[in-house]
């Protein structure tokens, strides 16, 4: 038998709950990549660990934003504006600070399309080259146990 639980609306916990396209991005640690909630997971409230990002502008496409902060230049900048002196943190103040370029919906449609190419790419890339290492593994085990004295 599978249970799955589920929060029962409060008034108090009500402005807590997640909504479709809210950015959760990481406050604390080394690493503040950004995910995006989906409905579909169920009723979620995000922890202290997260800021929750909810989009008020229509012309910005949530997965848009969560691209960008997930970008190498981000995490940079995140890196650099993080601070503590065991775990690093981002605060609120500094995260409300930061300017997010924002092309017209077209083109970042068109960007996030040519990442997920991308990735699509990568992941192909990666299955090949595993392919090919455990050819060239066999290959060179064959001629290895071929040259054995009998």
């Amino acid at each position: 038998m599978i249970i799955n639980p589920e929060l029962q609306a409060e008034e108090r916990l009500e402005k807590h709950l997640l909504q479709d396209g809210d950015i959760l991005l990481i406050a604390k640690g080394e690493n503040n990549r950004a995910g995006m909630y989906q409905k579909e997971i169920g009723q979620a409230v995000a922890s202290s660990t997260f800021f929750v990002i909810r989009l008020t502008e229509s012309s910005v496409l949530p997965e848009f934003l969560r691209w960008y902060f997930n970008t190498g230049y981000m995490q940079e900048t995140f890196s650099g504006l993080s601070r503590g002196t065991q775990i690093s943190s981002l605060s609120k103040k500094t995260l409300s600070e930061i300017e997010v370029p924002v092309p017209s919906l077209k083109k970042q449609q068109e960007i996030l399309e040519i990442q997920q190419v991308w990735e699509k790419e990568k992941s192909l890339t990666m299955d090949l080259l595993n392919l090919k290492d455990a050819w060239y593994q066999k290959l060179l085990l064959n001629q290895a146990k071929s040259t054995l004295v009998k």
